[in-house]
């Protein structure tokens, strides 16, 4: 159903991350969360059942806001080439 890399959603907090890995064993996976509902960082790595989870509805917002989201979500995430495109097209944007 998911695969690692995935964004989702808890269903019951709201928080939002993605699947740092699943045990094929147990069905398990282990989800490492960057913001909850409200928006706040969190920097917290737990392990669940694929049915407590969602698929996270990003829509695809690059507008200045949208933007500004998705450069602090990658640098919550440590991912620096994706943090680099996105400032790239910031740059672009405010031309």
């Amino acid at each position: 159903m998911f695969q690692v890399g995935d964004w989702i959603v808890n269903i019951h907090s709201g928080n939002i991350g993605y699947v740092d890995g699943i045990n094929t064993f147990t069905n398990r996976m282990s989800v490492r969360y960057v913001r909850d509902k409200k928006g706040n960082r969190l920097t917290s790595v737990q392990y669940g059942d694929p049915y407590n989870f969602i698929l996270a509805p990003f829509q695809g917002d690059t507008g200045k806001e949208g933007l500004l989201y998705l450069i602090d979500l990658a640098l919550d995430t440590k991912d620096i080439q994706w943090a680099k495109t996105l400032f790239e097209k910031k740059i672009a944007a405010n031309k």
